[in-house]
């Protein structure tokens, strides 16, 4: 890129420079312009991303095998650059879309805060005036919060096509704290929101960590939950099991997959999904019958560097509480 050019002429001379040219060290550089003429008002659209032709490495019973991204299959976008000619063609639909959404997310936090208003008394009515640390109300930060809190549940998701071709599977990346791939204690708090927006993504976010173990590949902690299905995104592919490189939390895993695949049930009334899973779900009651008042050594989301015997989950826990979001529940 000649930046003299573009200085001089007020336009680019559509050069290109190989980066591997004698005397090149910094990263590559991209150039982009756009004469807006005498207008007063104008705007143009540029995107910068990222593509992952194969996304996730993961453990079938077949083996290991690479997973594509869900917009590479046929029924989707297919190529790069149907992607990108799509993207710009659907920018401003999707724009309506997403307000759309965020209206009904305001209307629905307000019909939340009215209806906790009328069912309170004059003593613990929800303060919604400004407080001296915020300019914000309360029913005002809440809705700020969820609106940051689902941006950050689907920027770790990954939709990929799976293995058989014809289904979707999603893989989250454990994010603020390290790479581990599907954690079960992290989609837990997120629970809310897949109820709220689409029951799903949480039925395709939970499948691999229900084949994972259903394919056989935790025998030797088979009596309860896994924490994750891999410890180094993107490698979906467990850990060997005689190296215990795991992070067990049996009681709070267990409890968090059955009250998962039961919100997915109620949500969706697919009783083929619990009967699809019966026989691992059973497994976790049992061993939480058995050893949720007293566990045995184990960590929690909690008190994760400080694994001891008889250590409460937050799900066992009465004075112990969770870091989940509260959703306002949308209208049916």
């Amino acid at each position: 890129m000649d930046t003299g050019h573009l200085a001089d002429i007020g336009s680019l001379n559509q050069t290109w420079q190989p980066i591997a040219q004698a005397g090149i060290t910094e990263p590559p550089v991209f150039a982009f312009s756009h004469q807006f003429l005498a207008r007063q008002s104008e705007s143009v659209l540029y995107t910068v991303g990222t593509v992952q032709d194969l996304a996730i490495k993961y453990l079938t019973s077949k083996g290991d095998v690479e997973l594509r991204p869900w917009w590479s299959n046929y029924g989707c976008m297919f190529t790069e650059h149907l992607m990108i000619k799509l993207h710009y063609e659907w920018f401003k639909s999707t724009q309506v879309k997403a307000a759309q959404w965020e209206a009904q997310l305001r209307a629905d936090v307000a019909s939340y805060y009215a209806s906790e208003e009328s069912a309170s008394t004059s003593d613990d009515a929800v303060d919604t005036k400004e407080t001296t640390s915020s300019s914000l109300s309360e029913k005002e930060s809440y809705l700020a919060i969820l609106m940051l809190s689902l941006r950050q549940i689907i920027a770790s998701n990954v939709p990929t096509i799976h293995e058989d071709y014809r289904n979707a599977t999603i893989f989250q990346k454990e994010i603020s704290s390290d790479g581990k791939i599907n954690t079960v204690d992290v989609i837990y708090p997120a629970l809310p929101f897949y109820h709220y927006a689409n029951p799903n993504m949480l039925r395709h976010l939970l499948e691999p960590v229900f084949e994972y173990q259903e394919n056989g590949f935790y025998d030797s902690y088979g009596k309860f939950a896994m924490h994750d299905i891999g410890r180094w995104y993107p490698h979906a592919i467990g850990y060997d099991s005689n190296a215990k490189e795991d992070e067990p939390m049996p009681v709070e895993e267990c409890g968090n997959m059955i009250i998962m695949a039961y919100a997915y049930y109620k949500a969706a009334c697919n009783v083929n999904y619990l009967e699809q899973h019966y026989r691992i779900l059973r497994q976790r009651v049992e061993y939480l019958v058995e050893y949720s008042l007293y566990p045995e050594h184990q960590t929690t989301t909690g008190k994760r560097s400080t694994p001891y015997s008889k250590q409460q989950s937050p799900l066992t826990h009465r004075n112990q509480t969770t870091s989940t979001t509260r959703w306002p529940t949308r209208p049916t």
